[in-house]
């Protein structure tokens, strides 16, 4: 009955709301024990009424409440205790409350990353480490990225290079550290032209900006509980802003810092059985909503060999 009671307040805490979870992803510094399978499977939902047309603040006022729905389904292999592989694969619907349009859904795009411990030693009554992590993306349904902001996603095939260094402290305390950049490759639109700054392209391929992604963790992990709290930053290479009463377009600069926190409870009667949850708010932005979000899963771990 406590075990109950601790997930119903755990579910209770994600309806303050981001799509951020950690826990085995390709920013932390959790593994799956070798030959260890982690299947999940989450629930995400987004929703925004006020964005930043550049920078400026504004409401939409054509388009009420716009709402990103998910659900995730994900495995993580423990190749080794020091190598992790993971594959997600998100079906995704939109919608909002007060425009004629009413949204996409589908799937969306299938990913795939690797983790590495490349080093750790004993530091300061706890150990540093340092990982780093590869992951690529590449849509599977032929949906339309530019039909934003309902689009469920721009259709650009990704490659992420991570760098990620982590303190775990002997308290079971940690503090984690992430740098990244993403690589993005150009779309193909339905349209044949687009304007971009202030100029007519006569064509249908569009550039979609890359982006450096940075952030930080600091959480307490044990085995049945985890908890953290985390800020991460989003930084477009390029792009121009969101032209005046105009929608959003793939080449926009869509930079934004959001911060929230994660938790993850472990049954003591299921001990491969868990819940997962997450909740965030967008603090800055630019060409984005401010968005708050939040994130329900399970997790079950198969021993495979």
């Amino acid at each position: 009955m406590k075990s109950l009671k601790i997930a119903f307040f755990i579910l209770t805490m994600i309806l303050v709301g981001t799509l951020t979870l950690r826990g085995q992803s390709a920013t932390d510094a959790f593994y799956m024990t070798k030959g260890n399978l982690c299947m999940v499977g989450d629930y995400s939902h987004e929703s925004w009424k006020n964005y930043w047309e550049g920078t400026h603040k504004r409401e939409t006022h054509s388009v009420g409440t716009f709402k990103t729905n998910a659900v995730y389904l994900m495995l993580g292999l423990g190749i080794t205790d020091n190598l992790l592989f993971t594959v997600a694969l998100p079906y995704v619907w939109t919608s909002s409350t007060e425009f004629y349009n009413t949204g996409q859904h589908g799937l969306q795009d299938l990913s795939g990353g690797l983790k590495y411990k490349a080093f750790e030693k004993t530091f300061l009554g706890g150990k540093i480490s340092l990982h780093p992590s590869v992951s690529a993306s590449i849509p599977v349904t032929n949906y339309v990225p530019d039909d934003m902001p309902y689009s469920i996603g721009n259709q650009s095939k990704t490659i992420t290079g991570y760098v990620i260094v982590d303190y775990m402290s002997d308290k079971n305390f940690y503090t984690t550290m992430h740098w990244g950049y993403v690589r993005r490759d150009n779309i193909k639109i339905d349209a044949s032209s687009y304007y971009f700054n202030e100029k007519l392209y006569y064509t249908n391929e569009m550039r979609v900006p890359d982006m450096i992604v940075y952030g930080a963790e600091l959480g307490y992990d044990v085995e049945r509980f985890r908890a953290e709290a985390w800020i991460n930053v989003q930084i477009s290479q390029e792009g121009n802003d969101i032209r005046r009463n105009d929608r959003p377009y793939p080449f926009n600069r869509m930079s934004f810092t959001k911060a929230g926190a994660t938790g993850k409870y472990n049954f003591k009667k299921i001990p491969n059985f868990s819940l997962r949850a997450s909740f965030g708010y967008t603090l800055n932005g630019r060409n984005v909503g401010q968005s708050l979000s939040y994130l329900a899963g399970v997790q079950y771990i198969l021993k495979c060999y």
